[in-house]
């Protein structure tokens, strides 16, 4: 409703000219305005005040003039009195119940919100309003699968969700988390907030905590202020308290082995972007590599220059490091991605024109490196290589978990520059449908089947170990020898997500996920 139209209705409001259906058509308006609110009230105060002062000024003019017989004046005034204070009481109650209405639907809400670049969906029980699109219902599932969300509750607690991960939004007092990552401020008010799962039931004493549960991981909960009571569903079904700096992990039999919080495995705050690990190798201090990204542990993480067999080159984008294939890696710190978790990782690489031949060449990796028989276990390490079947064939990209490996069909021509990138989506992985996209240039490259290797009698999901070796860059432990990397690498990430295609596209044209 336009303003001018407005002011006419307040003015037949005033004059008792609207029916019932234009009250309510006056209501929705006062309700989408704070400024029609204030023109209403203005409106029938300034009527008020005027009729208040006509009347007084009537009735001393009327004294000694009036030809009208007394009792009648007196009986007309009371019939406007009545009349004006009838309009006045409806728009005071109309204005009462609009902001009534007001107070209700801005109450205290739980409400949602999402790092940048974060792929999520709710699924809904039930229909909502569109000004509830950033609101929960009890009952509503949350299915990340990459980046992080934020749930701001009732109640005062605060979840942080990092994908991927599915939830079960039961109530401002339950989550019933299937798998993810999360972090929780529980306020006293909210005592006994509970988190449950299929292994563990987690009861909030008033404290700071965050919890991890994924697919074949063992479960663990990390206190960092306050208690909580933790209870196995399973097994021997052993419970404990936890107190401030403890962490419990829950064994495939029920019982728990305490260790000590790490607040570095979890955000206790919302992302301003995916979580993610770069090298530029555009700055570097004596020994030590500037990490750069977004992860919980940014400030501890670092990365350190190998004593032999590296140099700053001209990169790609600024500067880039150079490995003559005979020394040592690029060492961190960074534990990398675990378990059969969602990743990406890409780099620019230049290989140099190298007159031997060598079949492997690391560009970065972590986890346990086991290689030969051993690689039969299942897990173990994630690693981004280069791979050269024969002399006299091109060298081609690969993804390797060890006793899984994936290999592109696109030539990487040895001399230039080439932006690579494998995406690996979590879970299982079958010959017909390996959730593996391997990139080229920004181009799809086609896994070549007679250059991977499926083991899938032995194990079909790639589990790489979280206490094996930290990130390598251009080299590996691996017992096979000549194993380094010859040429440059610059600007590599890895990610906690599987990336688009169109992300990576991006990536390579300017350094960023989005155009």
């Amino acid at each position: 409703m336009k303003l001018g139209e407005f002011e006419k209705w307040v003015q037949r409001a005033i004059d008792g000219d609207l029916d019932e259906g234009e009250w309510r058509a006056l209501e929705e308006a006062l309700l989408e305005s704070a400024e029609f609110r204030r023109i209403f009230r203005h409106s029938f105060r300034t009527h008020d005040l005027i009729r208040l002062h006509a009347e007084a000024s009537v009735s001393a003019y009327s004294v000694g003039r009036s030809r009208l017989p007394g009792a009648e004046m007196l009986a007309r005034q009371r019939r406007k009195a009545v009349k004006a204070a009838f309009i006045s009481a409806a728009a005071i109650l109309l204005l009462s119940a609009v902001l009534l209405r007001h107070v209700l639907t801005t109450a205290p809400e739980n409400r949602i919100a999402v790092s940048p670049g974060t792929i999520y969906h709710l699924a809904r029980t039930h229909a909502v309003s569109p000004n509830q699109s950033e609101s929960l219902q009890p009952r509503d599932r949350i299915v990340i699968d990459a980046g992080a969300m934020r749930l701001d509750l009732k109640n005062g607690v605060m979840v942080l969700l990092k994908g991927p991960a599915e939830a079960e939004f039961v109530d401002a007092g339950c989550l019933s988390l299937e798998k993810g990552s999360v972090f929780c401020q529980v306020p006293a008010a909210a005592r006994g907030f509970t988190i449950e799962s299929k292994r563990i039931r987690l009861v909030d004493l008033g404290t700071e905590f965050g919890m991890e549960v994924q697919d074949g991981m063992s479960p663990e909960v990390h206190v960092f202020r306050g208690k909580v009571q933790v209870r196995a569903l399973e097994g021997r079904r052993d419970g404990m308290v936890l107190e401030k700096g403890q962490s419990a992990t829950l064994s495939t039999v029920g019982s728990w082995t305490l260790g000590e919080a790490d607040d570095g495995r979890f955000f206790q705050s919302l992302p301003t972007e995916l979580p993610h690990f770069r090298l530029s190798f555009d700055r570097i201090e004596g020994e030590r590599l500037e990490v750069e990204g977004c992860l919980p542990e940014s400030e501890s993480l670092e990365a350190r220059w190998p004593s032999m067999g590296a140099e700053l080159d001209r990169g790609k984008i600024g500067t880039a490091v150079h490995f003559d294939g005979e020394g040592e890696a690029i060492t961190s710190n960074w534990r990398g991605i675990s378990g059969d978790l969602p990743r990406t990782l890409c780099a620019w690489i230049r290989l140099d024109e190298a007159p031997e031949f060598r079949r492997f060449q690391p560009i970065v990796g972590w986890g346990r490196f086991r290689g030969g028989e051993d690689a039969d276990v299942g897990v173990g390490k994630c690693e981004l290589l280069v791979f050269r079947k024969t002399p006299e064939e091109a060298p081609q990209l690969r993804l390797s978990f060890d006793g899984l490996l994936l290999t592109g069909s696109l030539p990487l021509t040895e001399g230039q520059w080439h932006h690579v990138a494998a995406v690996y989506h979590g879970g299982r992985i079958s010959e017909d449908h390996p959730p593996v996209e391997l990139y080229v240039d920004g181009q799809l490259d086609p896994i070549d089947p007679e250059r991977s290797l499926y083991r899938l009698g032995l194990f079909d999901t790639p589990m790489t170990s979280s206490d094996g070796l930290p990130l390598l860059i251009g080299s590996s432990p691996s017992p096979e020898p000549d194993r380094g990397f010859r040429g440059s690498i610059d600007e590599l990430f890895v990610f906690g997500s599987a990336l688009t295609q169109a992300q990576v596209m991006n990536l390579m044209a300017n350094g960023e996920l989005e155009d």
